[in-house]
């Protein structure tokens, strides 16, 4: 019965084995499947266990395999392997595409990536004299606003007054707290991103009741997604309204975070008191004399005291794209502060005779513009989602924080490109390994004293100096010859 075991051990372990050579290079086969046939038979009578044969021989699948791949792993891998140029763009791809979506996910940072409408660049935001930071303050009293939608008729085709607040909200049981509240002119409804009919409806509504407008945000915390809630009264700020109508978030055109508008009628805005300050939004008549002046300019308006009051009028355009403004001004900036931050020489490449290394230089630069290409707007996606993922567009703190991001980002990312260039092989552009101290730093007068890194697949060394010296002042290339051929498994030298 144990011979049987055995015989039947035997033929299943060589049906295997002559499987398992068919992985193995022809010229090497029959002395592979020999030595197997040895360790197999030594197994099967050295043991008294069932079966080893056949386990030991399942062994024979791995080692034909790195026999036939000589240890290395599939050349699909080969181009993602660790210090590739591959795999070093596709990191920095990854890291560019997680900023977009982080930008895509902030209502403001998006907003300042759309491309910009018509409608935005005649849209004007008017502030007091205190230029963009009338933007977050309101500055304007309402009072002007009252007199400016007859005396400015010239200028601007249409005017609207917000008052921004914080209120509580209610609906039953449910309460907010810290619910940004705007309190607006009817005439706001026309600068709103609502639907034609929608909007349409609203502006013919000849209500005394104050409507309200609720993002789907607020409405979904305050009803849950309840279909019924529309037509619900809720208490706002201690005024009971009924929501009219509910809108997404790109309703509200302005640089502000706002998710409530409460609409008031003439009737009740007119008892607002005249000191009561808050923000104007117009929009440029084409024919007008302020078409073209541009997105900033002072308008100079007689007061009924006497005198002139100066106001700053912005357009939404050019509020929502300065994050743009200054990611340009940064890069420049970075531009600017780079060859006084990082070593510009790249080092002594000296020509190689054969035609296969001379013509290396082209994809060396070639990536290294991929990698420009790609740090541009990774650091462009990531200052932008920073500086605006909690700040609304218009912000002054999201601008220090983006200039401050954009420019260090900016700096570093091009020093770190730059240096990765000098790390490696201008051949294979694999990243240069193994470094190695050569010399004393007492002989770098009379002698060679630096660090010589070497790239893994032949192709050279790259010699550091630790002290410049007049005879080697900069990194030097030395090309391998192919002599060097027998220590490297997996080399180019030609």
């Amino acid at each position: 019965m144990i011979r049987a075991r055995r015989i039947a051990d035997q033929f299943v372990a060589a049906a295997l084995l002559q499987v398992a050579s068919g992985l193995v290079p022809r010229g090497q086969r029959e002395e592979w499947r020999a030595e197997w046939k040895g360790e197999i038979w030594q197994v099967i009578h050295a043991s008294s266990a069932d079966w080893q044969g056949t386990v030991f021989t399942c062994g024979a699948f791995k080692d034909a395999y790195l026999l036939r791949t000589d240890g290395r792993k599939p050349r699909a891998f080969h181009a993602l392997a660790h210090g590739s140029a591959l795999r070093c763009l596709a990191l920095i791809f990854v890291v560019g595409l997680v900023g977009f979506l982080t930008c895509i996910a902030s209502p403001s940072a998006r907003m300042a990536l759309a491309p910009s409408s018509s409608d935005t660049t005649r849209t004007v935001l008017i502030s007091g004299d205190r230029g963009y930071r009338g933007i977050e303050v309101p500055s304007v009293r309402i009072a002007d606003y009252r007199r400016w939608r007859t005396e400015t008729r010239h200028l601007y085709s249409a005017m609207a007054f917000y008052q921004p607040s914080v209120e509580s909200v209610t609906a039953g049981k449910h309460s907010l707290k810290h619910v940004k509240v705007a309190v607006a002119s009817q005439s706001m409804l026309s600068f709103l991103n609502l639907t034609p009919a929608l909007k349409v409806a609203l502006e013919q509504n000849q209500s005394t009741h104050p409507l309200l407008l609720v993002t789907s945000n607020l409405y979904q915390a305050l009803f849950h997604g309840k279909s019924d809630a529309i037509t619900r009264s809720i208490q706002v700020g201690g005024q009971r309204v009924t929501i009219t109508s509910v809108v997404t978030g790109e309703a509200w055109p302005l640089p502000s975070s706002i998710t409530a508008w409460l609409i008031e009628p003439p009737n009740v805005l007119n008892r607002i008191s005249a000191a009561s300050r808050g923000f104007v939004v117009a929009r440029v008549n084409p024919g007008g004399s302020a078409a073209s002046l541009g997105s900033c300019w002072y308008m100079f308006v007689p007061q009924p005291e006497g005198g002139l009051s100066r106001f700053t009028c912005i357009a939404i355009s050019g509020i929502l794209h300065a994050p743009i403004w200054v990611l340009w001004e940064m890069l420049c900036l970075a531009l600017a502060a780079l060859p006084a931050t990082t070593p510009l020489d790249l080092g002594d490449y000296p020509h190689h005779p054969n035609r296969h290394f001379a013509l290396s230089t082209i994809p060396r630069w070639i990536f290294f513009a991929f990698k420009i290409a790609l740090i541009v707007p990774s650091v462009c996606f990531w200052s932008i989602a920073l500086a605006y993922y909690a700040n609304p567009l218009g912000s002054l703190a999201a601008v220090y924080i983006q200039m401050v991001v954009a420019f260090l980002g900016f700096l570093f990312a091009f020093r770190w490109a730059w240096r990765d260039q000098r790390r490696r092989c201008p051949v294979c552009l694999q990243l240069l390994s193994n470094p190695a101290h050569v010399g004393r730093a007492s002989h770098s007068f009379l002698d060679w004293s630096g660090t010589e890194w070497i790239c893994s697949k032949g192709h050279g060394f790259l010699h550091i100096p630790e002290i410049p010296t007049s005879w080697l002042s900069i990194q030097c290339w030395l090309h391998m010859n192919p002599s060097w051929h027998s220590l490297f498994s997996d080399t180019c030298i030609e």
